[in-house]
């Protein structure tokens, strides 16, 4: 039986099968051209030196990428990176440190997923190199120590169902799009597996924000609970919840902090429109209004529900962008914040916000109190609280946390205010989530520098 392209990629890096063809099914021992980890490389020096290991096979084989957690400034973070790359460095593997970008990106910009290769990554997200031609495929931590131990590894060749795709892509429609409308040719016994109740549905992931949208369908009357299904509740979780909780009552601003104001995604430029009117068409939300921020080359285009006026029925969706692509700004040298937060993390939710309650505290905002009480307990804040109360409205965001990465702002908006936000605040904001990404970067390049000159 002749070969499909996937058997004769693997043939090529098969090791000891130098007269039998591979086929469908086999299990083989491969050589893969390269092997790529990222944060969870600190997880697999252990086992590495636990199968007595002391040094690469293959250094050229290697590559280590930190680029899920760079958010995180913690000391037991940064001392993880910095053992990564200390371990790195000394086994001679390529290194790329915080802040240079999405490590599958890195495999494909770098020209290690070379057309016609096979790549492994302890991600299961490498199998997106086939985009360029190249058989990418994840692969637990212990099979990573052994590469990098001995060079090979074992894998089970996959079935391959071939799709012929007939015609001409139109116009906007991308390959991600084709994958998406493929999967949906599962049967409804195979989606069922989902084990979603029988009144819920979920959009696919948007190719241009990768949020996922949900509905629900309930009576009027009936609140808004869902069966646990099989989840549980763990006591000792939910412990530290209602102790969260008792803090927050104890410093007072547990009245203060209402329901989420809006949700921020973050998307390249070129996706902008596209992203909003996917929304749109998704949901029952209209375009609000946009603040087109020059000095930052960014906008941020807000969204609103059409049933509800007030954010707390029903928070705002908002989109920032930035106004020009990646490589203008390179050649202008042009701001891009925004472009360099979707390039490091890729399109995503950027920030919650929540508003707080109008009023004061004596001669203080109730936004001023709430943030004072926060930051004594021990979380950061990227800037000092911005607008003023003649303004009609005050916001600030905190620093990234540390587990989701995300930030959380707060808003006040005072009396009879109309409007959203203002275009000085908004320029603040995105200049000050700016400024601690270029931290970042710098520090991810001082630290690999100083390493280098180890």
């Amino acid at each position: 039986m002749p070969q499909n392209l996937v058997e004769k990629i693997v043939q090529k890096f098969t090791v000891g099968m130098t007269d039998n063809r591979v086929q469908s099914g086999d299990y083989v021992s491969i050589r893969p051209a390269h092997v790529m980890t990222h944060d969870n490389t600190g997880a697999v020096i252990p086992k590495f030196h636990a199968i007595g290991a002391t040094k690469l096979a293959n250094p050229s084989q290697v590559v280590h990428t930190l680029d899920h957690n760079i958010q995180d400034k913690s000391e037991k973070n940064l001392e993880k990176y910095n053992k990564i790359q200390v371990f790195s460095n000394q086994m001679g593997a390529d290194f790329y440190p915080a802040g240079r970008g999405i490590g599958h990106q890195i495999m494909c910009e770098e020209g290690y997923a070379w057309p016609g290769t096979l790549v492994v990554a302890s991600d299961s997200h490498s199998n997106m190199y086939g985009g360029l031609g190249c058989l990418g495929t994840p692969i637990v931590r212990t099979d990573a120590a052994a590469i990098w131990a001995t060079g090979r590894t074992w894998w089970q060749v996959p079935p391959v169902a071939k799709v012929e795709l007939i015609g001409k892509l139109q116009d906007g429609v991308t390959g991600k799009d084709v994958i998406i409308s493929l999967c949906g040719f599962f049967n409804q016994d195979e989606v069922r597996k989902l084990e979603l109740p029988g009144n819920i549905a979920i959009s696919k992931p948007s190719p241009y924000t990768h949020n996922i949208v949900g509905y629900i369908e309930r009576p009027l009357n009936q609140i808004r609970v869902y069966s646990l299904g099989m989840s549980t509740i763990r006591d000792d979780v939910q412990s530290v919840y209602l102790a969260a909780k008792e803090i927050q009552a104890n410093l007072g601003i547990d009245e203060m902090i209402e329901p989420i104001d809006h949700l921020a995604t973050r998307v390249y430029s070129q996706n902008r429109e596209v992203a909003i009117l996917e929304y749109l068409s998704l949901s029952s939300y209209y375009y609000w209004g946009s603040y087109d921020i020059k000095a930052q080359n960014s906008s941020t285009n807000v969204t609103k529900s059409v049933h509800f006026k007030e954010e707390s029925r029903s928070p705002a969706k908002v989109f920032t962008a930035n106004n020009t692509p990646y490589f203008v700004n390179h050649l202008k040298k042009l701001p891009s914040p925004t472009e360099n937060f979707v390039r490091n993390y890729g399109p995503r939710l950027h920030h919650i916000a929540f508003a707080v309650k109008d009023g004061m505290q004596g001669d203080v905002a109730n936004i001023d109190y709430v943030v004072d009480a926060i930051k004594k307990n021990g979380r950061k804040f990227l800037l000092e609280v911005i607008g003023s109360q003649e303004e009609g409205l005050k916001q600030i965001f905190s620093s990234a946390s540390e587990h989701s990465s995300l930030i959380i702002e707060y808003v006040q908006r005072f009396g009879d205010f109309n409007g959203f936000f203002t275009k000085q605040n908004v320029a603040d904001l995105t200049h000050a989530a700016g400024a601690e990404e270029e931290l970042l970067e710098m520090q991810a390049a001082a630290e690999n520098k100083h390493s280098i000159q180890l």
